[in-house]
């Protein structure tokens, strides 16, 4: 036997390279590969844990949206995999039932006016609860926007005759909606402006809140004639939005002296360029001196008619309240508001709910009533 022909024994067999070449490899590179691996795991199994955290979150919010919207006070969740044993895995399933909520407070349109130089924001609303709603207050936010100074005021209609300030919101109202008078933008940096807002009120003693969907006003709408008093098509949110910027008065006239009183009003109101909008509305046609002013026709009894005189300034109100006081020299205007007084007790409300409150909601309401009765310079 030739050895020559034999296999040769320092050749390097194939579990012998095997061999070699794994301990070849560099140990640091297997140990960081190995922590490699390991963060990979470890992100991978926090991304899931995330992920839950997010579903859960948002599964705690909807159920707080939903209890402040829609009053709901049933703790009890439509989940179908609430049940758990001790590994957590489900043990048993809930039927899902499906619950259609109904607001009660509901926003029913936004719509917009520009007067002036004012920017009118108009919310209807519609009271589904059928009960009194207390203290609702009208918030509204402006993108990018970090002060706004501006007057909010809540209407109801009645009867569909006239749009009357009130404070409370009753079931029976046919016609309900809150304003925001804010001042008309300069858009010197940006073309339109974004905003929203939200309602907060209260009922039987819970604070509950409805949101205001966005609205926009650009450079182009400001300009249109549709958000004009003359040209907008809703000519009761029309009414509505010069009532808001307006000054009101509010005057008696007495028919004890005047038998044809009423017929001379009308007279009065033709005369001057007043014309009917409404039923027991006249709004000036003249587009000069008394523009945007408004009659309404609150009472007619035997004895005297009772009138409410809005204008946009104090001029305006004045020239009128000389010219009807000369045709009919038995007017009384209605008491003036004190605003001096109404200032001084707001700001010791706020001041007591400073010392003794320390609930948020009603700090911040004791401010913004304060801020409005107190004008800043």
């Amino acid at each position: 036997m030739d050895m020559f022909e034999d296999d040769d024994i320092f050749d390097i067999s194939d579990d012998e390279m095997n061999m070699q070449i794994s301990s070849s490899c560099n140990p640091v590179d297997d140990y960081l590969i190995k922590q490699l691996h390991d963060v990979q795991d470890r992100i991978e199994q926090v991304n899931k844990e995330t992920l839950n955290v997010q579903s859960t979150t948002k599964k705690i919010l909807l159920k707080l949206y939903e209890q402040c919207r829609y009053f709901d006070d049933n703790d009890s969740s439509d989940s179908d995999d609430e049940w758990y044993d001790e590994n957590g895995k489900p043990v048993a399933k809930r039927k899902k039932i499906q619950i259609i909520h109904e607001p009660l407070l509901e926003v029913t349109n936004i719509w917009q006016r520009i007067i002036d130089d004012k920017w009118v924001i108009g919310v209807d609303l519609k009271n589904n609860s059928e009960r009194i709603i207390q203290a609702p207050k009208f918030y509204v936010m402006i993108k990018n926007e970090n002060e706004l100074k501006g007057v909010i005021s809540l209407w109801q209609m009645n009867n569909n005759l006239l749009w009357n300030r009130i404070t409370n919101l009753s079931g029976e109202c046919e016609k309900i909606a809150a304003t925001a008078v804010l001042n008309l933008p300069n858009f010197q940096n940006t073309s339109s402006f974004t905003g929203f807002g939200t309602i907060i009120y209260q009922l039987d003693g819970k604070e509950l809140q409805t949101p205001i969907g966005t609205f926009e006003l650009n450079a182009s709408q400001a300009a249109d004639k549709l958000l004009m008093p003359r040209f907008a098509p809703d000519f009761d949110a029309t009414i509505l939005a010069i009532k808001a910027v307006s000054i009101e008065k509010i005057i008696t006239i007495s028919l004890e002296q005047e038998p044809n009183c009423g017929v001379k009003l009308l007279e009065f109101l033709e005369r001057n360029d007043f014309i009917q909008v409404m039923p027991d509305v006249h709004m000036s046609n003249n587009p000069e001196i008394f523009r945007h002013c408004i009659f309404e026709i609150l009472s007619l009894t035997d004895k005297l008619i009772k009138l409410r005189i809005s204008t946009r300034s104090m001029a305006q109100l004045n020239i009128i309240l000389h010219m009807v006081g000369n045709e009919f020299p038995d007017t009384t205007e209605t008491a003036r508001v004190d605003k001096i007084i109404d200032g001084v007790i707001a700001l010791e409300n706020e001041l007591k709910l400073k010392l003794e409150c320390d609930e948020p909601t009603q700090l911040l309401n004791a401010r913004i009533a304060t801020d409005l009765l107190i004008p800043h310079d």
